[in-house]
C-alpha cells in the first residue's frame, strides 16, 4: 500500500509539473520583455543589443528558447559594423532534472554567427569595455548587503539574508553545433586581416570534466604573408575548469592554401599532434608533433617535421623542443639528378620574450654532405643575427661538382679535389655574411682567414686569406 501511495504522489507531481508547462507556454510571451533585455545589457555594457526577430518557447519534455537576428554593437571607434551578430540560437532544457538540481540540455544550435574582433593603432581591442565590466562587482555584491567594507548598516535598518544559491550538482549539454559563421581580426597596430568565413562546428555531448569530441572546418584568408585556404580538423578535448587544465588528444588539422607567398602558389598540410596545458602554471606541452607539406609546381616540394615533445612557458613565449627532425625533398626537371633531399636534426629554443633563438646540436645531411654546428640568434623576429659554428665533414668535391651537373677544373693531377672539410664560426642576416676562423682543408692544401659579403645585394666580397701549399 505505501508503495502504491508513493507511486500515485510522484505521478501527480509529474502532471503538476507538466501542467505548469503547458499554463506557462500559454500565457508567458517572452517577447514583451525584449526591451528589458536590452535596456539591462546596454545599462551594463554601454552597447546596444537588439533583438530582431520572435523568441519562441517550446514546451515539455525540453524547455526551449529559439531566437531570431540579435546583434550587439561594437565599441566606439571600431565603426558601424557590430560587434557580433547571430541569426538564430536554439537552447532547450529538461524540465524533470531541474528538480533534482540537474541540468540536462540538449544540442545548442547557433545558426550564422558573425564576429567581428579587432585592435586599433594604439593597441586597444575592441572587447576590453567587456572584460572590464564583466570584472566589475555588481550591486548585490558584498557592499551593497552590509555597506561599504562590510560595515554593518545603519540602526534601525534591516537587511535582508544573503540569497542561498542551489548549486547545480549536474551539467550535461547534448552538444554545440555552430553552422555557417564568421570571424573577422582586423589589427590596424600590426596591419593584419584575418578572416575566417564558413565555419562549421559540431559536439559531441558536454559534461563537466569528460572528454569532448569537436569537429570543425572552415575558409580562412590572411592579409600578411598573402594566402588563402580551406581547414579542416578534428580533436579530443577535455577541460578542467577548477585545475585550469587542459587536453587535446587526436589533433588532426589538414590545410589546403594558396597565395604568392607559397611555392609554386599552392600548399597543402596535415599537423597532427597531443597537447596538455597548465593555465594556472603558464605551462603548454605538445608531444608526437607530426606537420607534413607539399607544394606542387615546376619544382614539387615536401617536407615532414616531427618533434617528440615541444615545450612552451607562458608568459614570454618561451618554445623548446629538445630533439626536431625535419625530411625534405624537391623533384623537377631542373634540379641536379632532377631530385634533391635532405634531413635536419637539432634541438631547438626560443624565447620571444628577449627576442632570441638558439639552435642545440644541429646536424644537416644533403648531396652526401655532412653539416653540423650550434647557433645562438638575437632580434627575433624583427631583424634576426645568427651567429655560431659549423663543421664541414669531409666530402668529395669532384662527386659534388658532378652531381651538381658544374665542370670540375681540369687539374694536372686527377688525384686531386676528392677530399675537402671545412671549420669555420660564422654569422648571418638577412643582408649579410661573415666566416671567421674560417679553415678549409682541400686534399694537402690548407686555406685558412676570413671571408665577408657585407651586403647581399651587391656582388662585392671581402677576404683575408693564406694558403700553405697548393697541389693541383
Amino acid at each position: 500500500m505505501l508503495v502504491m501511495v508513493v507511486v500515485v504522489v510522484v505521478q501527480a507531481m509529474h502532471l503538476v509539473v507538466v501542467a505548469a508547462a503547458v499554463v506557462l507556454l500559454l500565457t508567458f510571451d517572452p517577447n514583451r520583455y525584449k526591451g528589458e533585455i536590452a535596456q539591462a545589457v546596454e545599462a551594463r555594457t554601454g552597447r546596444q543589443l537588439t533583438i530582431e526577430g520572435d523568441l519562441r518557447l517550446t514546451l515539455f519534455p525540453w524547455l526551449g528558447v529559439e531566437s531570431g537576428t540579435v546583434v550587439l554593437g561594437n565599441a566606439p571607434g571600431f565603426g558601424d559594423a557590430p560587434f557580433a551578430r547571430l541569426d538564430a540560437v536554439e537552447v532547450r532544457v529538461r524540465i524533470v532534472p531541474l528538480l533534482r538540481r540537474e541540468l540536462e540540455m540538449g544540442k545548442v544550435v547557433v545558426r550564422g554567427l558573425v564576429l567581428n574582433l579587432a585592435r586599433d593603432a594604439a593597441g586597444r581591442p575592441n572587447w576590453a569595455d567587456l572584460v572590464a565590466t564583466a570584472a566589475t562587482p555588481t550591486e548585490a555584491g558584498p557592499e551593497a548587503a552590509g555597506g561599504k567594507g562590510g560595515a554593518p548598516p545603519p540602526a534601525g535598518v534591516s537587511v535582508p539574508p544573503p540569497a542561498v544559491s542551489l548549486p547545480v550538482v549536474a551539467l550535461a549539454i547534448g552538444g554545440l553545433e555552430v553552422r555557417d559563421a564568421a570571424l573577422v581580426w582586423d589589427d590596424r597596430q600590426a596591419s593584419q586581416h584575418v578572416a575566417v568565413d564558413h565555419f562549421n562546428l559540431e559536439s559531441g555531448p558536454l559534461r563537466l570534466g569528460a572528454p569532448i569530441h569537436l569537429d570543425l572546418a572552415g575558409d580562412v584568408a590572411v592579409s600578411q604573408p598573402e594566402l588563402a585556404g580551406h581547414l579542416e580538423g578534428a580533436v579530443i578535448a577535455t577541460v578542467d575548469l577548477d585545475q585550469q587544465t587542459f587536453a587535446l588528444q587526436g589533433v588532426h588539422l589538414t590545410a589546403h592554401l594558396e597565395g604568392a607567398a607559397l611555392p609554386g602558389g599552392k600548399a597543402d598540410g596535415t599537423v597532427a599532434a597531443e597537447v596538455a596545458g597548465d593555465l594556472k602554471g603558464g605551462h603548454v606541452e605538445v608531444r608526437n608533433l607530426d606537420f607534413a607539406a607539399s607544394a606542387p609546381g615546376a619544382v614539387a616540394r615536401s617536407g615532414h617535421l616531427t618533434a617528440p615533445l615541444l615545450a612552451v612557458d607562458l608568459p614570454g613565449p618561451r618554445l623548446e623542443a629538445k630533439e626536431v627532425h625535419l625530411e625534405g625533398k624537391a623533384e623537377g626537371a631542373t634540379l641536379p639528378g632532377r631530385r634533391l633531399e635532405g634531413t635536419m636534426d637539432a634541438g631547438v629554443a626560443v624565447d620571444l620574450g628577449q627576442h632570441t633563438a638558439v639552435v642545440r646540436d644541429l646536424h644537416l645531411t644533403a648531396l652526401d654532405l655532412d653539416l653540423r654546428g650550434a647557433l645562438h640568434a638575437t632580434g627575433l623576429p624583427a631583424r634576426p643575427v645568427a651567429s655560431g659554428s659549423l663543421q664541414l665533414a669531409t666530402f668529395d668535391p669532384r662527386a659534388l661538382l658532378a652531381r651538381l651537373g658544374w665542370p670540375v677544373p681540369e687539374t694536372a693531377d686527377a688525384q686531386v679535389l676528392h677530399r675537402a672539410r671545412l671549420t669555420s664560426e660564422v654569422e648571418v642576416a638577412a643582408d649579410h655574411l661573415r666566416l671567421d676562423n674560417l679553415k678549409v682543408v682541400v686534399d694537402e692544401t690548407t686555406i685558412s682567414g676570413w671571408v665577408a659579403l657585407p651586403a647581399f645585394a651587391g656582388p662585392a666580397v671581402r677576404a683575408a686569406l693564406t694558403v700553405d701549399q697548393i697541389d693541383a
